[in-house]
């Protein structure tokens, strides 16, 4: 036998696990004949002490009981394992993924489940492998796809930083401040915002357009502020603009 069949082989682990379920199944089942048993032949002793001509119409009151039990039993058990056996399939996004020696398993799955007939018990689910398993997948997914995006040059790391406006290069040796930032950046700004511990600027601070118009706008310290606030530039986002101004000169 190959190494790669032998240690992946998961129709041989369906079909133990399938073995061990039914052997359980039948084992609950003699146990509770057994135990059902005992009690009816303790309720005729009782009876049968009470008043002997009452034993034949306990028989046949307990011939129907058992009919009725039976019947009822039967319908429970084939709802259970029709509910069992459907299992929602949830898709991960993820691309199959071939395993070597387990091909003749993928090959046989609808086999095995055709073969696996009403044995009172049905599919067993196994909902912690299965989230196991898919989050596997998804994770695997996730990283495959962002690794092709990175090779292929669409999406830019996140630690990069945004290139200038060629226009404003052309224009002058020292190109405009876009408003754009990295998320190093972004991060640096919000730490600072909260620092100086000015709401209004804040909010300011994180749109880009109020970033490009305050830090490439000489403004004097008595003009007004570029945020709208109607204050004094000096009172308002001077300080905003200088916090600005070090984060994207160190970053």
């Amino acid at each position: 036998m190959e190494p790669a069949r032998s240690t992946f082989n998961d129709q041989e682990m369906r079909r133990q696990w399938r073995h061990y379920r039914q052997r359980q199944y039948q084992y609950r089942l003699l146990a509770r004949v057994v135990i059902r048993t005992a009690i009816w032949l303790l309720s005729v002793y009782v009876v049968q002490q009470w008043s002997s001509r009452a034993v034949p119409f306990y028989l046949v009151l307990s011939i129907v009981l058992l009919a009725v039990v039976v019947a009822y039993g039967e319908d429970a058990a084939a709802e259970d394992a029709t509910a069992t056996r459907r299992e929602p399939r949830v898709d991960t996004g993820a691309a199959p993924v071939a395993v070597e020696g387990s091909n003749d398993a993928a090959g046989d799955i609808g086999q095995d489940e055709a073969q696996e007939g009403d044995d009172g018990v049905g599919r067993v689910p196994q909902p912690q492998l299965d989230r196991a398993v898919r989050r596997r997948a998804k994770k695997t997914a996730e990283n495959h796809t962002q690794t092709a995006a990175f090779s292929s040059g669409q999406v830019p790391p996140a630690d990069s930083k945004p290139l200038p406006n060629p226009a404003s290069i052309s224009g002058s040796a020292t190109p405009l401040f876009d408003g754009v930032l990295t998320q190093a950046q972004q991060r640096s700004v919000l730490l600072a915002m909260q620092r100086l511990g000015t709401p209004g600027a804040t909010r300011c601070a994180m749109d880009a357009g109020f970033r490009r118009t305050l830090v490439n706008a000489a403004l004097d310290d008595s003009a007004a502020c570029v945020c709208g606030s109607g204050a004094k530039f000096g009172a308002c986002c001077a300080s905003v603009k200088d916090e600005l101004l070090a984060i994207i000169e160190t970053t």
